[in-house]
C-alpha cells in the first residue's frame, strides 16, 4: 500500500486501516513532508499535513516500536520532485547540498543561505532530522 502525500488527520487511523488490508508480508509505503525540514524554514509554505522524522516512526512502528521495521529514504529537494535519494545507509556530507537544486515551490526570497544550512546541518550529522521530506516503507512484523 502506497501513501504519496495523502496521509492526513487522524493520522493513527489511516494507518492502523493501511496495516490491516497489507497481504501477508506486504509492505507499507509513505511519502510525506517533514515539518521540521530546512526548506519550511527558509520561508517556503508547509503542507497541510507534515510530521517529523520521529512522529512519523512512531506512528509507524508504535511507540515501543515493535510493530515492525521502517526503513528511511530522503529525496532531495522532496518527495515531489526527487532529484537525488538518500537513505540512512548512505547520507549526504559537507558539500552535497551546497548547490542543491531548489524545487519549484521555494520562496522567491530565502530567510537564509539553504546550501550553507544544509552544509552545517550534514556537518552535525542531523540530515535526517531536518530533510525536506520522507520516503519509508514498513515492514510489518
Amino acid at each position: 500500500m502506497f501513501f504519496a502525500g495523502s496521509l492526513c488527520e487522524p493520522y493513527q487511523d489511516m494507518i492502523q486501516k493501511a496495516k490491516e488490508l497489507l497481504k501477508p508480508g506486504g509492505m507499507l509505503i509513505t511519502a510525506i513532508s517533514n515539518r521540521l525540514g530546512l526548506k519550511y524554514q527558509a520561508g517556503a509554505k508547509a503542507e497541510q499535513f507534515c510530521l517529523s522524522r520521529t512522529e512519523l516512526k512512531e506512528l509507524l512502528c508504535g511507540s515501543e516500536g515493535n510493530e515492525g521495521t521502517v526503513k528511511f529514504y530522503y529525496p532531495m529537494p522532496d518527495y515531489r520532485l526527487p532529484v537525488t535519494l538518500y537513505s540512512d545507509g548512505y547520507l549526504p556530507g559537507k558539500g552535497d547540498l551546497t548547490h542543491a537544486i531548489l524545487a519549484y515551490d521555494y520562496p522567491k526570497y530565502l530567510r537564509f543561505d539553504l546550501g550553507k544550512m544544509f552544509d552545517e546541518v550534514c556537518e552535525g550529522k542531523q540530515f535526517e532530522t531536518f530533510a525536506n521530506s520522507f520516503f519509508n516503507h514498513l515492514e510489518p512484523s
